[in-house]
């Protein structure tokens, strides 16, 4: 199964995620802390995995700019502080904790 958002196919494994995904990240950008038009966004870019530790929510504007083909390279590296708390998290869940 999948789910329709715009133009683009989602797998329903993201539909249950994304709601999860605005509260844990408190429905604001974790690149610029804005609470405007939060979209959860795919750090991966791969639309088919979301695993709740590759999504995260960005704004409007930071996920417009996440989207160009040109930054493509540079937003996980920008977005690594954040995937750097969630790879403590997801240690912590699996029981890997250093």
């Amino acid at each position: 199964m999948s789910w329709e958002l715009g133009s683009l196919e989602y797998p329903d494994s993201f539909r249950e995620a994304r709601p999860y995904i605005l509260e844990r990240d408190y429905y604001a950008c974790v690149k610029c802390d804005s609470e405007e038009s939060p979209v959860v966004h795919h750090i991966d870019y791969n639309k088919q995995n979301s695993s709740i530790f590759n999504l995260c929510v960005l704004c409007h504007t930071c996920n417009a700019k996440a989207e160009l083909e040109e930054n493509r390279l540079a937003w996980p590296v920008e977005l690594s502080a954040y995937t750097s708390r969630l790879d403590v998290v997801r240690r912590v869940l699996i029981g890997i904790h250093k």
